[in-house]
């Protein structure tokens, strides 16, 4: 007899970790008992910006591993106490153990529905978070939806930095700007009336990159004082011919001068020139770049 229990014992000790965690009756009670700490796991991760299936599924099987260990564990001190104790008390035991079972029954299903109010409550106000911020404000003319500028009148679109403020433009050409502290972003546009252009000229065919250099610093000296040239040169935007310019000069406003930082990008095509800005206080400029740089390379021409 006691070889024969011996083997039974082993025979339940190689049974497959599925069978144990993941089939029948075992993976319902214990993906009850994981539901709540799972929920509130995937919650946090989706506010912290982790999500996708493959987590949420590998976080739930985990749980519900866990919840097995924990089951199999607090089932194995259940049994050594039974043994324990059926010999003197059996009936006592048994007649005990019905209502905490129904009291635990139901503390389980009001875990699991505070559970599922937290899971759902988190979820929904996320979704209404990421609503909000993709809100659409669309005109015949224009349209933006989240840090994306798109203006149907000029052909063009593009992508300001994450999370700053997008405005309208302040200037007789500034369409658009996005500002975050010190930093600004704009874009705006100036047209050449068709009987005096091509459509198919480029920036390079109007004007050289001297000319460009030498009249927009002129018209910049022109109104600050302090102006020094950092650099200038040729490239491309959107696989177009593209001017660029980077100056600092010095902003006055009553009694507090300021030194900026300003790197302008121009480009012509179907005689509109488009013209990006970006400037910031002198000593925050090196950290703004990247995020400009970021945001002129995201600028594309759209044919309708």
């Amino acid at each position: 007899m006691d070889e024969q229990n011996k083997n039974i014992e082993q025979k339940n000790q190689e049974e497959s970790v599925w069978k144990k965690y993941f089939s029948g009756w075992n993976f319902i009670i214990n993906a009850l008992i994981a539901f709540i700490p799972a929920s509130i796991a995937i919650t946090i991760l989706r506010e912290m910006g982790f999500g996708g299936a493959l987590v949420i599924v590998g976080i739930l099987y985990g749980f519900i591993y866990l919840a097995g260990l924990l089951r199999e564990k607090i089932s194995k001190k259940g049994k050594k106490v039974t043994k324990k104790t059926e010999k003197v008390e059996n009936e006592k035991v048994i007649r005990n153990n019905k209502p905490k079972n129904k009291k635990t029954i139901w503390i389980v299903i009001l875990l699991i529905g505070v559970g599922a109010f937290i899971f759902f409550s988190i979820l929904n106000n996320q979704q209404k978070s990421t609503d909000e911020n993709l809100t659409l404000t669309k005109t015949d003319k224009e349209e933006t939806i989240g840090n994306l500028y798109r203006n149907n009148q000029y052909k063009f679109r593009i992508k300001f930095p994450e999370g700053w403020d997008i405005k309208s433009g302040d200037g007789p050409n500034i369409l658009q700007k996005a500002v975050s502290g010190n930093h600004t972003l704009s874009v705006g546009v100036r047209e050449i009336p068709a009987e005096f252009g091509d459509k198919t000229a480029t920036i390079k065919d109007i004007i050289t990159l001297a000319e460009f250099k030498d009249t927009l610093l002129q018209g910049v000296q022109e109104k600050f004082s302090g102006v020094k040239l950092l650099g200038y040169g040729e490239s491309k935007i959107d696989n177009e011919p593209a001017y660029w310019i980077k100056y600092t000069a010095l902003y006055t406003t009553l009694d507090i001068t300021v030194q900026v930082t300003h790197v302008q990008y121009q480009l012509l095509k179907e005689n509109i020139f488009y013209f990006i800005s970006a400037g910031s206080a002198s000593d925050e400029f090196s950290t703004a770049e990247p995020e400009f740089m970021k945001s002129i390379a995201t600028f594309v021409t759209e044919n309708y």
